[in-house]
């Protein structure tokens, strides 16, 4: 038997068992999945020069996918639920998008 008293992200995976004796052996296979919330990177201050290409990469970790938003002030600016991965990019980098952002 094999006990966990709490799981956490990092137990998951392929776990197997195997036994034998002199009159033959046996082997299972089992997968655990833990589910977590939604952790977010360190985020910290990111500065463009003027009329440059802007891009900004946003991984979140979580299981399952967690669904992604960059906000600024009310407004949802891009949202989405693909590989907890939020890509924002811009052509080129104005005043009238400075300001502060939140994921």
């Amino acid at each position: 038997s094999v006990y966990t008293v709490t799981a956490s992200r990092y137990n998951a995976g392929e776990y197997v068992c195997n036994a034998s004796n002199v009159f033959g052996s046996a082997s299972y296979r089992a997968t655990l999945t833990v589910h977590y919330p939604p952790t977010l990177p360190n985020l910290s201050e990111k500065r463009f020069p003027l009329n440059s290409p802007l891009s900004v990469i946003i991984i979140v970790d979580a299981f399952p996918t967690a669904n992604v938003t960059l906000t600024r002030g009310n407004m949802t600016i891009q949202s989405t639920t693909e590989n907890n991965e939020l890509t924002y990019t811009q052509a080129t980098a104005t005043e009238e998008l400075a300001g502060e952002y939140r994921v």
